[in-house]
C-alpha cells in the first residue's frame, strides 16, 4: 500500500533478519508465562511468509494458557491458507480493506484484489473465525468519502469494522 510500503520492500524483511518459528515460539512461551493471553500475527503481510499455519500450530500448543491467536492480513491470499490456518488453531482474523471501490482499491494497494478480499472475509466467517474484523485506514481526500459505505458493509456482512486515522 502507498502508506505502509511507500518505497517498496522493507529492509527488515530479509530472511536472515527474521526470527525463526522456533524463536517466535520461545518468545511467545515467555510472554504467555508472564500473563499474555492473546497473540496477533501481523507485521505487514504475514501470509507472504512460508508455512504460517505451522507457526499457528506451534503457538496453539500454548493453549489453554493462551486464549486467542489472531491474524491480520490484507486478505489477498487468505483463502488459499484458510483451512490450514483454521485447523492449526487460528481463532480470529482481521482484514485490511481501505476501499470498497475497485479502482480506488487498486490505487491504494497496487493490486486488483478487491474480490479476493471479499472472498476472504466470507471464507473466514464460514470457518467460524469470529469475530471477523475489518480495518480501514482513512486518509483525508482519498477514501474518507466511503465511511458511510464502510458502515453499511459492516452491517450487511456482519463484521466488526474499525477505522484507523492515517
Amino acid at each position: 500500500c502507498f502508506y505502509c510500503l511507500p518505497h517498496g520492500e522493507p529492509s527488515w524483511a530479509y530472511k536472515e533478519k527474521l526470527l525463526t518459528f522456533e524463536e517466535l515460539e520461545l518468545v511467545c512461551e515467555v510472554f504467555v508465562s508472564l500473563g499474555i493471553e492473546k497473540i496477533r500475527l501481523t507485521g505487514g503481510e504475514p501470509l507472504i511468509r512460508r508455512d504460517v499455519p505451522v507457526l499457528v500450530e506451534k503457538l496453539s500448543r500454548l493453549k489453554p494458557k493462551l486464549a486467542d491467536i489472531a491474524l491480520t492480513t490484507n486478505g489477498y491470499d487468505f483463502v488459499r491458507h484458510s483451512a490450514a490456518l483454521s485447523s492449526a488453531g487460528l481463532d480470529r482474523v482481521t482484514f485490511s480493506l481501505d476501499s470498497l471501490r475497485r479502482e480506488r482499491f487498486r490505487e491504494i494497494t497496487g493490486v486488483d484484489g478487491l474480490d479476493r478480499v471479499f472472498d476472504s472475509i466470507e471464507t473466514a466467517k464460514n470457518l467460524g473465525l469470529s469475530p471477523v474484523k475489518v480495518n480501514a485506514v482513512i486518509v483525508r481526500g482519498r477514501n474518507d468519502d466511503e465511511i458511510v459505505d464502510f458502515a453499511r458493509f459492516a452491517r450487511e456482512h456482519d463484521v466488526r469494522f474499525r477505522f484507523i486515522e492515517f
